[in-house]
């Protein structure tokens, strides 16, 4: 089902993309009327690649127009050459295309950890009715290669017996993360955290957060699992300190992209992405119908969660601003016109509460069903992730957006599957309407701008 949805709604999208000529070299595509995903790739990725090919086999790592680790530009400027050049980008189009179906599939086989397989399709639905998500399956980014890796890093991760092959695999996975995109590196926390979960050092761990308690029956406990688990975790640190000392810096060694991307932390990223999981994961609550039901005025979790996210969002500066709290539907639908009062949004600071409050009863929900090992990991590694996020100075929806309907699936599913034994699409029909629901939207919304724009753009 995913895999038809994913082929009608991107495959006409490569083959309009790969009969438009490339941009000239030298110019850049400054058209309006493009998505910015097809910018990015014709201004960017595909430059980068096109001198990466000139460069071969000594391709320059250290300076080149793109903010990000130059492994997919090398991977696809090895297709590039094998195919005859970057001027015949169908194989490239396809190979990125691929990328983003299997980041798809990686995201439903999480999901069928803890629900049916047709549950599990619409958790992933929102993901794939992403104008975001479609716009880097259809254009050359780096978008969704990274989404691929870290949801299979992640699945390794949550995996519901740990292994030492697992733990291995999540490191080779965090690896091409952060070969890909080095902001990835919060993947080397949960890999390593999960080598120390299944040490002897585990009850120190499990003493401070208890929802981190391992089931004896999952795996025996020896430090050499933490010396796998510390292994793994080295790998995306190690590539990292070298693509760091090479460049000079987290960003590599090109002014444009230092002035851009590199000019410090923006701390209105974390009420920013609260905010989205309020505005997305209201249609995930349907598994935490009974936590909503036990609610009182007394609730002090509920309140302590609703205090932290209207602290982030009172404490930084998050009213719109061009470029770096700038692009998608909340930063210029509501953010922008709705205003601010003293440079804090008055948007994020009702919906940033609400995304904190949410996530917590979703993780309620999936601690009552005795996934709260999985759960709580998720949480921690997504809140590392948002830290590593916000030292990007423009905080874009785009940046942000796949990762939240990532997370929210994956919790969604912890908190809304039933027992093996009741896994029926029946009995959780009323659960998953909600996705479904806001992947119609979420698709409704995707054909009146990106479709539109393709169209524009690209047809004859």
């Amino acid at each position: 089902m995913l895999i038809a949805l994913h082929g009608l709604l991107v495959w006409p999208g490569v083959a309009l993309e790969a009969r438009r000529p490339l941009v000239p070299e030298g110019e850049r595509n400054r058209n309006l009327a493009y998505p910015g995903e097809a910018k990015d790739q014709d201004n960017y990725h595909l430059p980068v690649i096109r001198d990466m090919v000139r460069q071969w086999p000594r391709v320059n790592l250290r300076s080149y127009e793109s903010a990000t680790s130059p492994g997919y530009h090398l991977l696809l400027a090895g297709v590039a050459r094998a195919s005859g050049g970057v001027e015949h980008k169908l194989p490239m189009l396809i190979i990125n295309a691929l990328v983003g179906l299997g980041a798809l599939i990686a995201v439903w086989f999480g999901c069928l950890r803890w629900v049916a397989p047709w549950p599990a399709v619409a958790l992933a639905v929102p993901l794939l009715g992403s104008s975001y998500f479609l716009g880097a399956c259809i254009w050359i980014t780096t978008d969704n290669a990274a989404l691929l890796l870290i949801a299979l890093a992640m699945n390794c991760v949550l995996a519901e017996r740990w292994t030492r092959t697992r733990g291995l695999l999540s490191g080779l996975f965090a690896f091409g993360a952060v070969a890909v995109r080095q902001v990835s590196i919060w993947l080397a926390a949960p890999v390593v955290l999960m080598g120390l979960l299944a040490s002897p050092a585990a009850g120190i761990v499990e003493r401070i957060v208890p929802e981190l308690r391992t089931r004896t029956d999952r795996i025996s406990p020896r430090w050499s699992n933490l010396l796998v688990g510390a292994g793994a975790a080295m790998m995306p640190i190690v590539l990292l300190g070298v693509l760091a000392w090479h460049w000079g810096g987290l960003i590599p060694a090109s002014e444009a992209m230092r002035a851009k991307h590199g000019q410090g932390w923006n701390p209105a990223a974390i009420p920013f992405c609260l905010s989205l999981c309020a505005a997305y994961g209201v249609f995930f609550l349907g598994g935490a119908w009974g936590e909503i039901r036990r609610l009182t005025p007394r609730d002090a979790g509920l309140w302590i969660a609703g205090a932290i996210g209207l602290g982030c969002a009172v404490l930084f500066e998050t009213g719109w601003e061009l470029k770096t709290r700038d692009y998608g539907w909340l930063w210029r639908g509501l953010v922008k016109p709705c205003g601010d009062v003293a440079g804090r949004s008055v948007v994020l600071l009702v919906l940033a509460p609400c995304g904190a409050a949410l996530l917590l009863l979703l993780h309620r929900a999936a601690v009552r069903r005795g996934r709260g090992l999985p759960a709580t990991v998720l949480l921690l590694s997504l809140l590392g992730w948002l830290l590593a996020q916000s030292f990007n100075t423009m905080a874009w929806q785009r940046y942000f957006e796949c990762t939240v309907l990532l997370g929210l699936a994956w919790l969604g599913a912890m908190a809304t599957g039933a027992e093996r034994s009741e896994r029926s699409v029946s009995s959780l029909a009323p659960r998953w309407l909600g996705p479904l629901l806001l992947g119609a939207l979420q698709l409704s919304a995707a054909g009146a701008t990106l479709g539109r724009e393709v169209a524009r753009t690209m047809l004859p």
